[in-house]
């Protein structure tokens, strides 16, 4: 009765090991090839190598009506690991805890026959080396797969990072999202948005005498200190047009700020091109001056289109900030009646009279002067004091 019950213990023992090993290579072979991860150069030969020669000896010592011997299929079926030198540890360990681990087992079943039968030669030293080594092959296929699964996580999660990352450089947080979760975004028409409008003035002929690498590098330095204005006042960059840089406030999250936003965010990039104004002239080198347009109205904003998706807006508001940049003077702040209306409490404006645009005929525009000097601090009209900030915070609550 032990000597049936031991057998079909060993039997019961190999099937689930078998069945388990199969279920592990079967989805570890998937992993590989869906992955296009192909085993290069050194594969784990004792794993692999030292696995089947095992299972062959022991099939032999204990006999074919153990099924010890399928263990084999297993290792034809999946592509084995690489190792490294750090591995060899784990592996070492292994193979000890696993040898220690038989004799255990082989003490315990020697005090206690009735609960696994154990044929006599099986208690030779050889054999507990292969069962050892064979198991510890278990034991390191299982820490390779799901060492190398766990790594193939983190590199999709850093790849999804960098992804993500370049999608929020492309558009806006919300329209990110909504675009990752239903896979279109719907344009949407906003009450109130100010676009901002700049261009640099003689652009072309100092073109002219840069190298298309220094032109680029000027353009950059400019565009990226613009962006960091930009983002400051909370504020969505649109795009660049050659020269021209194009920004909006009040979108996609609206808000009772955006005019002010635009006209702060303005400032501030007037006063940057100022100071390289002064570098340059210093340096006796040619430099840029830039046109700056300002104008509040209705608008639509979203995604079009299938292909490299873009974050842009339509409208004639677009079209009149556009004509307040080409009607605006280096170094100056143009805006339109709408910008005026909204901001002449807290800045100080200069009425320009009506000003011929294109397609618009004469329309008021205003240069800004600056912050109104109860607004500033020192009063110098640069930057906005405690008091314009109070303003602004009731602004910003109304509904």
């Amino acid at each position: 009765q032990n000597l049936l019950r031991g057998k079909l213990a060993l039997a019961l023992f190999a099937v689930v090991l078998f069945l388990l090993q199969i279920a592990s290579a079967i989805l570890l072979y998937y992993y590989r090839i869906k992955k296009g991860n192909k085993a290069k150069n050194r594969y784990i030969l004792i794993t692999g190598a030292i696995g089947v020669l095992t299972i062959v000896y022991v099939s032999i010592l204990v006999g074919r009506e153990v099924l010890v011997h399928l263990f084999l299929f297993p290792y034809i079926l999946f592509p084995l690991f690489i190792f490294t030198k750090k591995d060899i540890k784990i592996i070492v360990l292994a193979v000890t805890l696993d040898f220690f681990m038989i004799n255990f087992i082989y003490w315990w079943h020697s005090q206690y026959q009735y609960i696994l039968y154990v044929p006599p030669l099986l208690k030779n030293i050889t054999r507990y080396f292969c069962l050892s080594f064979m198991t510890s092959g278990f034991f390191v296929f299982g820490y390779f797969f799901w060492k190398e699964t766990n790594s193939s996580e983190e590199k999709i999660i850093q790849e999804q990072e960098k992804s993500d990352k370049l999608l929020l450089n492309i558009l806006p947080t919300e329209i990110a999202q909504e675009l990752k979760e239903q896979g279109y975004t719907k344009p949407k028409l906003y009450s109130s948005v100010s676009v901002v409008f700049t261009d640099f003035v003689g652009f072309t002929s100092i073109a002219e005498k840069l190298s298309p690498q220094d032109l680029v590098s000027e353009l950059d330095r400019c565009f990226s200190h613009f962006d960091s204005i930009i983002k400051k006042y909370n504020l969505e960059k649109i795009k660049t047009i050659g020269d021209s840089y194009m920004a909006a406030g009040g979108i996609p999250l609206e808000n009772k700020t955006h005019c002010i936003d635009c006209v702060l965010a303005a400032m501030e990039i007037q006063s940057f091109m100022a100071r390289m104004q002064k570098i340059k002239q210093e340096q006796q080198s040619d430099y840029w001056q830039l046109r700056l347009g300002i104008h509040t109205g209705p608008l639509v904003a979203g995604v079009v289109g299938e292909m490299k998706f873009a974050y842009d807006v339509w409208g004639d508001t677009v079209n009149t900030a556009s004509r307040m940049e080409s009607s605006s003077v280096s170094g100056e702040i143009n805006i339109s009646q709408s910008v005026y209306e909204v901001t002449k409490d807290l800045f100080v404006c200069e009425h320009r009279g009506k000003i011929a645009a294109k397609r618009k005929g004469n329309v008021d525009m205003y240069f800004i002067k600056g912050i109104r000097k109860e607004y500033s601090v020192d009063g110098k009209g640069h930057v906005p004091n405690d008091k314009f900030q109070k303003v602004y915070q009731e602004i910003e609550k109304t509904t």
